[in-house]
């Protein structure tokens, strides 16, 4: 929340209360990064760029349902083929990793 704009100001106060985010907000920042990178990799597809420049790691979204169908819906649009891969390790793993972890 770096910039003063009135969506950041938004967020801020949810973030204050210690709330999360609803959904439309959150949609509102997803979709609006999506579209940027939307934009890029059609531009980098009349580049002839490779096919890995063309993806994209989502980390922590959709949390919800609701955010799950609307980035269906976003992608199928934009991107008919698209692929989802859910790498997902339990609570334990976690902790274990963490804990693991050299820190310099």
């Amino acid at each position: 929340v770096s910039k003063d704009t009135p969506l950041s100001q938004e967020i801020k106060s949810y973030l204050d209360q210690g709330k999360l985010l609803p959904d439309t907000l959150v949609w509102k920042l997803v979709h609006e990064k999506l579209d940027e990178f939307q934009q890029d990799t059609l531009l980098r597809r009349l580049s002839f760029l490779s096919r890995s420049e063309n993806s994209a790691i989502l980390d922590g979204f959709p949390r919800t349902v609701t955010q799950a169908k609307l980035l269906h819906e976003f992608l199928s649009s934009y991107f008919p083929n698209y692929k989802v891969i859910l790498l997902d390790i339990s609570d334990e793993e976690v902790l274990n990793r963490l804990t693991s972890r050299y820190i310099c």
